[in-house]
């Protein structure tokens, strides 16, 4: 029999009753995962449900639709008849067959043979380009510079890997990476070096300028007039030997 009734949408309909999909993505089918046996809308509702293990979404090789009910082979559209009658039994208005990603939303999504995985974007050469010493793609507006596979690794404020998060990445002047959302609630707590390196994160002129406007009515310790200290600096790298003070050394 080839045919689950009793699995129902993991996303309710809108008020229309077109809407189906889940919380991730909207779709019109559940792919089967194999380590399960089970059918779920996407692979992220899968992790969500087991904490054991994670989805090998490459493996999929069924799908069951949500409107029919009819469990098939993987593909762009349903086979029945039942189906096929609207919208040509599409599941979703975007399918990618290597990452088994169905996606209706109103966003545009490639997919990037060199990262293996499908992005959000209108594409290569479009909005984006795939850079190989990072190892991802980056945006063709952003000057970055490059730092080997900074994006294969966790977002150093949440800890989620960045590779295949949902989340969009951005990578900082110093090359380092995280993503855009934790980046601005870094910087709103008033936080202004990489949490990597302490290179800093952006034009900080005006900060140094404050600083040194501060300092020049401060008085220094007698005690430590004399002392001297060799210093680093995490923006230039260089070295150089400053007179001591309690709150700042300048480069």
């Amino acid at each position: 029999k080839n045919r689950e009734m009793s699995a129902a949408p993991s996303k309710d309909a809108d008020e229309e009753g077109k809407t189906l999909g889940c919380k991730h993505y909207e779709r019109a089918c559940k792919i089967k995962a194999l380590c399960c046996n089970d059918f779920y809308t996407c692979h992220w509702c899968h992790d969500e449900a087991h904490s054991d293990h994670k989805m090998d979404r490459a493996q999929t090789v069924e799908v069951l639709c949500m409107r029919c009910g009819l469990v098939q082979p993987l593909g762009p559209q349903c086979t029945s008849v039942e189906c096929s009658q609207n919208d040509d039994g599409k599941f979703a208005k975007y399918f990618c067959y290597p990452c088994r990603l169905y996606e209706s939303k109103s966003r545009p999504i490639y997919h990037c043979d060199k990262c293996g995985i499908c992005r959000v974007g209108k594409g290569l050469g479009v909005d984006f380009n795939h850079c190989d010493k990072c190892g991802a793609c980056i945006a063709i507006s952003s000057n970055h510079r490059c730092v080997e596979g900074s994006t294969k690794n966790e977002c150093p404020i949440c800890f989620e890997y960045m590779f295949t998060s949902r989340e969009k990445a951005m990578i900082l002047k110093c090359g380092h990476a995280m993503h855009q959302s934790c980046y601005s609630g870094y910087i709103k707590q008033g936080l202004f070096k990489c949490p990597i390196c302490c290179k800093s994160i952006g034009d900080m002129s005006a900060e140094w300028a404050t600083v040194d406007g501060y300092l020049v009515n401060e008085q220094p310790d007698p005690a430590y007039e004399d002392v001297r200290l060799l210093i680093t600096c995490n923006d230039c790298e260089k070295r150089s030997t400053v007179r001591y003070h309690y709150f700042y050394h300048k480069c």
